[in-house]
């Protein structure tokens, strides 16, 4: 039997990886929710938050040891924009109550309040395709090519993978890993010598490539809809690799150049 949780950490890749290769928790996926808005997207998320739903084995991980790791992951106390913000999203009133004493707890440990929000979950939009384990299919290409096809969003082997070749989990856990059993001698190696700081730094060229599919994305909705204001609404990428810059492109410039 499984359950699920929902949580909001800011963009929700980071988190995708975090809780994705913890024991006990067997799917993940990111999408938006907690608003009423139809059909959210990434140019579109409106008053939506991006979030990830965790589906677990309450056997092996609580969802207590669940909120537990919801706030060592991240900072509550920076208020952020409604797509950005903190939020625990709960299906029940156990998880209600459970959220709430939590969030008691870590405000006393701190000394001080929390921005995180505690709300009902209505409904769960998932995310785009590329947006699902982010880390493992975009930084890691090649490798996830090589593998036998999963699907990512209901793969656990994908999740351990999107979370340790993120820096996360500890190599010892991931050799006893049963959902890698199917992964060659060559294809571990990897993994270790990426979580063991022996690989070389990610490349430029893949997040360019999502920068071009989110920008394209706003593009084609400003033409389509004539709305030239909507260029200027961007969006700012997060989650972007310590040794790589990129500079935000403005679309409006791109708009006037080729309109003239």
């Amino acid at each position: 039997m499984t359950e699920k949780a929902c949580f909001a950490l800011a963009c929700f890749w980071q988190p995708d990886a975090q809780f994705g290769c913890q024991k006990g928790v067997l799917q993940t996926r990111v999408g938006y929710c907690g608003a009423r808005a139809r059909h959210p997207n990434y140019p579109s998320v409106n008053d939506h938050t991006e979030a990830v739903e965790i589906t677990y084995d309450p056997s092996i991980i609580s969802y207590e040891d669940l909120l537990r790791l919801f706030w060592q992951f991240h900072d509550p106390c920076s208020c952020k924009k409604r797509q950005y913000m903190s939020a625990i999203f709960y299906s029940d009133e156990q998880q209600r109550r459970l959220a709430e004493d939590s969030k008691k707890h870590h405000e006393s440990e701190l000394e001080k309040q929390v921005a995180t929000q505690i709300l009902a979950l209505n409904i769960f939009h998932e995310a785009e395709d590329y947006h699902q384990k982010y880390f493992l299919r975009t930084y890691h290409r090649n490798f996830y090519g090589g593998l036998p096809k999963h699907d990512p969003v209901t793969s656990t082997r994908d999740a351990r993978l999107n979370g340790y070749l993120s820096g996360h989990g500890n190599v010892e856990d991931m050799e006893k890993d049963e959902y890698l059993s199917e992964l060659t001698e060559e294809q571990l190696q990897y993994v270790r010598n990426h979580m063991t700081g022996e690989h070389k730094a990610p490349t430029v060229e893949p997040f360019i490539r999502t920068v071009i599919q989110v920008g394209w994305n706003f593009v084609k909705k400003a033409v389509d809809t004539q709305n030239l204001a909507l260029l200027n609404k961007s969006p700012k990428l997060y989650s972007i690799p310590k040794n790589i810059a990129i500079r935000r492109v403005e679309f409006t410039d791109c708009w006037r150049a080729t309109n003239r």
